[in-house]
């Protein structure tokens, strides 16, 4: 592997509780999307050495892989980009989500989780439609980032503020979509203000 994708869900994945997929037990290899390159092939014409592909397997630095089970990584642009908004687990769900949506020019657009991999691109998305785009995130940097660098209209910091307070005051008419990637009590400020 080239590149690992380093996600929030290795912490639950390393849990024994009740989840979407089973425990990594102690010893076994932590489960991760990632680019690699082939090194060696069974089939030169479906997967040539010297390849990019993504795969979801292990964090390792060789791992043998079925050709079924790897994706060919997309040309002309950033490896890292197959793990990022190329990537099924963070660009296709923000896509798919704010296809769900039907955002529309002028909406008021609130998307929690807004620093990660799914929210950032979520509200990009968001904003590339022409919705005014409202990010929650925890911390100053992060908020930051959201309205310097992504072009976010504005963020609230959710361990700084009050949550309903940043909302009313950032969102006066209401929110009209809502990216949720976080749940809980930053949940129900958003849907006690939804224009619905």
């Amino acid at each position: 592997q080239l590149m690992i994708s380093m996600d929030p869900t290795h912490s639950i994945w390393m849990r024994k509780i009740v989840q979407y997929s089973p425990c990594v037990g102690v010893g076994n290899i932590m489960r991760a999307s990632g680019v690699g390159r082939v090194v060696k092939t069974s089939d030169e014409a479906k997967m040539p050495v010297g390849s990019y592909v993504v795969t979801f397997a292990g964090i390792a630095e060789y791992l043998i892989m079925a050709i079924d089970k790897c994706t060919m990584a997309a040309p002309d642009v950033p490896l890292s980009w197959n793990l990022g908004p190329l990537f099924f687990g963070m660009g296709h769900t923000a896509w798919v989500g704010n296809q769900i949506c039907a955002i529309k020019p002028g909406d008021t657009y609130v998307v929690s989780g807004a620093a990660g991999a799914v929210g950032s691109i979520a509200g990009q998305l968001a904003k590339m439609v022409g919705a005014r785009v409202i990010g929650i995130a925890g911390g100053p940097a992060k908020c930051a980032m959201l309205v310097d660098e992504l072009g976010f209209d504005g963020a609230v910091d959710y361990k700084k503020n009050n949550v309903g307070a940043e909302l009313d005051a950032l969102c006066p008419n209401g929110i009209d979509c809502y990216f949720d990637n976080v749940g809980g009590s930053i949940l129900d400020y958003v849907f006690t203000r939804m224009n619905c």
